[in-house]
């Protein structure tokens, strides 16, 4: 994680407009050790990372770079193998981007498309949100498997809450994602 605890998520909210916008960036996502911003002690042996778990999931799709890397002890990914199957599936090189939502220094809503699978990543700054989602550039006629990961019910306090979600969408569904503060939502439609 960028600058340790002063990487907060109401800083990197913008890195999608101005970092990537010309292209891929360098970024370390991807904490299993997640807090809240004022909870975070950043000079522990195993350092923190700010924002929700889903949050944090949601990065390594939102932020684009050819090389991704995991920002905290391999302990954590091994207890949590559903975050991390679905981090590792994330590929670095993408077919199709589109900005599905976004407010700069708010929130954004990205969808990249590698081969048949897309990947969805949300996140906000410091103000919890719910975020709604037209799928209309999924191909028409088809249903598609959407797995998704979703701030906890108790995420805005305790950051490392989450909730791992299943559902058939078509080109016709619309999400509504529900953001705590500093939070996020990550998924992949298959």
């Amino acid at each position: 994680m960028e600058q340790g605890g002063n990487c907060k998520p109401a800083n990197s909210i913008y890195l999608p407009f101005m970092r990537n916008a010309v292209g891929p960036m360098d970024f370390t996502p991807g904490s299993m050790f997640s807090a809240q911003p004022e909870d975070n002690r950043s000079t522990r042996a195993n350092a923190m990372g700010s924002g929700t778990r889903a949050y944090q999931m949601a990065l390594f799709v939102v932020f684009e770079s050819g090389l991704q890397m995991l920002a905290d002890n391999p302990v954590y990914y091994y207890r949590e193998r559903p975050c991390t199957e679905f981090i590792s599936s994330v590929p670095v090189l993408w077919d199709e981007t589109k900005v599905l939502n976004a407010k700069v220094g708010e929130y954004v809503v990205i969808a990249r498309r590698s081969g048949d699978r897309w990947f969805i990543g949300a996140i906000t700054n410091n103000t919890g949100r719910d975020i709604d989602v037209d799928l209309s550039f999924l191909p028409e006629n088809k249903e598609l498997h959407l797995t998704y990961f979703e701030d906890g019910i108790n995420a805005d306090r305790q950051a490392m809450g989450y909730k791992k979600k299943e559902t058939t969408v078509t080109n016709a569904s619309k999400l509504t994602m529900k953001l705590v503060r500093n939070g996020g939502w990550a998924g992949v439609i298959e």
